[in-house]
């Protein structure tokens, strides 16, 4: 028995939506390559394993729309609505999801790697273990998102706002974060190595076990983070603020501090991490202070002879 015509079935998932009978449109397995569906109403339609590359949405209602496992390499959905869509699994390699609504939306899984979701809503949706490496984010809505144990080496995530966001073990090396707000974010175990933060929001965000070596945060807002056991090695900390923050066995090798707000214990004086990098940062200083602080004892030593 021949399958219907798309427009056939689309013509039917109109009535079903509208309770007036037709029929839930499914599009599984079928090769919809290239097709054009611009601003169709395929809200909890299925395309399970449907073969979409190339395919386009621009303005189409996915929303709720089951989409496992399908392969939408290179698809145009800029400003699609996928909101509660199910994408497990699903490949979506350079495809433009610019300004797409996405909340609530599960990506767990799925193949984004160059994929551009610049200035989308993706706030509450899942994205772990989804591999997202040199896709673009910028200025997009990741708030209460899950991207645990995600791909992002080499993003543009510049601007964007992931907020309370949950990035458990994700992998950041070399992402541009300009800008970003992470505040209350978890980047427990999280690699961001040589990662750009420079004027980052990073208020009361949980960085314990954090690799940020090599990265630069100049002018970043740590303030209140939790960043024990991390590692700022021959990071760039310049005029960034730590005030109240964390840092039990923080690692600041070689980290540069000038101009930044180093943290301070219960009492009012430095912590030892502070101290630390303090030192790391300003080392000629730090020699010249000993140098004074030697002499000082000594020339006490011999007034008291």
């Amino acid at each position: 028995m021949p399958k219907p015509s798309i427009d056939t079935i689309l013509s039917e998932h109109a009535l079903w939506l509208a309770g007036e009978g037709g029929k839930r449109a499914d599009f599984s397995e079928m090769d919809l390559t290239g097709h054009d569906f611009s601003g169709a109403h395929l809200k909890r339609a299925n395309f399970f394993r449907s073969h979409l590359g190339s395919a386009r949405f621009p303005g189409a209602d996915l929303s709720e729309a089951y989409l496992c496992e399908a392969n939408l390499d290179g698809g145009f959905l800029s400003g699609a609505n996928l909101s509660g869509a199910m994408l497990m699994e699903t490949s979506l390699k350079d495809a433009n999801l610019e300004d797409c609504d996405a909340i609530g939306s599960d990506f767990s899984g799925a193949n984004l790697s160059g994929a551009n979701l610049s200035g989308g809503n993706c706030s509450e949706a899942n994205f772990s273990g989804a591999a997202m490496d040199g896709a673009s984010l910028s200025r997009a809505d990741f708030n209460r998102a899950k991207l645990i144990s995600a791909h992002l080496t080499g993003c543009d995530i510049t601007a964007a706002s992931l907020s309370r966001a949950n990035l458990y073990k994700a992998r950041l090396a070399s992402a541009d974060l300009s800008r970003a707000n992470l505040t209350g974010a978890m980047l427990i175990g999280a690699d961001l190595q040589d990662a750009m933060l420079d004027h980052a929001r990073m208020g009361d965000a949980s960085l314990i076990g954090a690799n940020l070596g090599g990265a630069k945060l100049g002018k970043a807002k740590l303030a209140g983070a939790n960043l024990t056991r991390a590692s700022f090695a021959g990071a760039d900390l310049t005029e960034a603020d730590l005030s109240g923050a964390t840092c039990d066995n923080t690692d600041f090798t070689s980290a540069m501090t000038k101009g930044a707000t180093l943290p301070f214990s219960d009492s009012g004086k430095p912590s030892a991490a502070s101290l630390r990098a303090w030192i790391s940062g300003n080392p000629k200083m730090a020699v010249i202070l000993l140098g004074i602080a030697v002499a000082l004892a000594l020339l006490s030593l011999y007034m008291k002879l």
